[in-house]
Formats: C-alpha cells, structure tokens, sequence
C-alpha cells in the first residue's frame, strides 16, 4: 500500500491527536492543525515527522495558511475534519453567539476547507473525512443545536460523494458514540431553567453520572477513520460502538414509522386527475 498523506483538523487533543499518532507509527505523513500552538508543539516533540499549522479553520487566514502547507506537502490523500465540541441546552435558550460558534466550528469550516483542498483531493482520488456523532442522526433534549450542525455535516457528506462520484472521491461521516475524549467535561452548556429541568436537566443529569468505564476506547474511532480511509467503496456514514449502533437503529425505526403514517394519510387524501 503507498504512502498517504493525511490532513488531520483538531489534531492538538481527542481523536485528532490518537489518530495523527497512529497515522505516523504506520508509516503515513500527517498535516496537523489545531489552535493550541502549546499542545501542537507537545504533539511534535513526540512525533518529529509530522508537519503541524497553528491556524483556526473558522477563518480565512487559518483556512490560506493549511492551503499552503497542503501545496508545499504536494497534495494529500485523506482530509479529517475533525475539530469540534459540544454544545448543549435548549434551543430558547442557548445565546445566538454559541449557536453560531458551533456552526462555524462543525458546517462552514470543513466546507471552506473542504472546497480548498478538493484539487488535491482528486488528483489523488482521495478521501473526505468528517467526524460527525450518533447525535447527528438523532437528536435528544439539550442536542438540538450540536445535532443540527453535525446533521449538516452529515448531508454535506453525502452530496459531496453522488456530486464527486466521476472523479473517485468520497466522504464519508463517521458516528461515534460517547467515548473518552474529554468531549463532555470540555462541552459548552446552558444550564437549563425550571422549564426545562423535567427534560435537559434530566438527560444532563444522567451524562453527568456516567462513569469512565461507560465511555468507549478512543482508539476504536481511530480505526474506523483507518479503516474508511483504506477502502475501495467507503460508506457515507459509519456507525462506530454498540451505543451508536444502537441509537441511531432506534431513531431510523421511529422514522419508518412515521413515515409509514404519513403514507396512511397520504392515501386518505382526495384522488386527482
């Protein structure tokens, strides 16, 4: 198998970090971004081949100085768009700034990014990764917000691989369950009032109890990106841990049925023509 170069977002901590890592040991070249120049430069010191840009994606300048590390690298064979966080709390409720902080984070910056390396990308035939979260298929009480940005991203996936499909690129969203990353403790959330409290504060409640031992190995994230990335025909979404698995199986049944309802109402309608 050749040598890949890989462009990996967020690369300073969670899943970015391990799988830059791991995207080394096998012989591969890694482009990493993040905005913490500190633990970039830490990531470094531990692996000296990889080439890391301190740069924010959600800008024009980030997005100029990753285009140029990309052009001096030569290309690339797989874009991560990795970097992300959460955010919960009602839809009332949390400020208009978060919400449009988190969908620069999740929508417009892997777009921006997407559209600036895909030149690259089919040259080689390459692949498109964006880390999106079982909650991008579903949503529950407090997600709404972090759902509907990783649901974009989830859709965007899927047009980009039918829109790509002459020139042998794909994207592909990846859904991983909850697993530990320091995604929950790191999240953004809007305590929810008296209203809310039967609802978010509940579901809140209940993810503030889970345990370590309730979250799933990072690293089986990063071989489900690995394992995507060396496919022949990769898949557009790809579930990652039985919690996802579960989940969004669940959400897809509550969905058929609905849909099944809407046809019963459909053929109540009058017959035209």
């Amino acid at each position: 198998m050749s040598k890949k170069t890989w462009l990996i977002t967020g690369a300073s901590s969670g899943f970015g970090r391990q799988l830059a890592a791991e995207v080394l040991r096998r012989g591969d070249a890694v482009i990493g971004t993040g905005r913490n120049e500190e633990n970039l430069s830490a990531l470094a010191a531990e692996h000296p081949g990889i080439t890391t840009v301190v740069a924010d994606i959600g800008t024009a300048e980030g997005v100029a100085l990753i285009a140029a590390a990309v052009h001096d690298a030569g290309g690339i064979d797989v874009l991560v768009n990795n970097a992300g966080y959460g955010v919960f709390g009602s839809v009332e409720q949390v400020p208009e700034k978060t919400v449009r902080a988190v969908f620069e984070t999740h929508v417009f910056a892997p777009l921006s990014l997407v559209r600036a390396t895909l030149p690259y990308l089919r040259a080689r035939r390459g692949r498109i990764i964006n880390l999106s979260s079982e909650l991008g298929a579903y949503a529950w009480p407090g997600s709404a917000l972090y759902s509907a940005s990783k649901s974009a991203l989830e859709l965007i996936s899927e047009a980009l691989t039918l829109e790509l499909a002459p020139t042998g690129v794909t994207a592909t969203a990846i859904q991983p369950g909850t697993y530990g990353t320091g995604f929950i403790t790191n999240a953004v959330v809007e305590l929810p009032d008296e209203v809310y409290a039967p609802t978010i504060g509940a579901v809140l409640g209940r993810v503030s109890q889970l345990a370590p031992e309730d979250l799933g190995d990072p690293r089986d994230v990063v071989k489900a990106i690995l394992y995507v990335a060396d496919m022949e025909e990769p898949p557009v979404r790809l579930a990652v841990g039985q919690e996802a698995l579960t989940t969004i199986r669940e959400s897809l049944e509550r969905q058929l049925d609905e849909l099944s309802r809407a046809g019963d109402f459909t053929e109540s309608l009058p017959k035209r023509g």
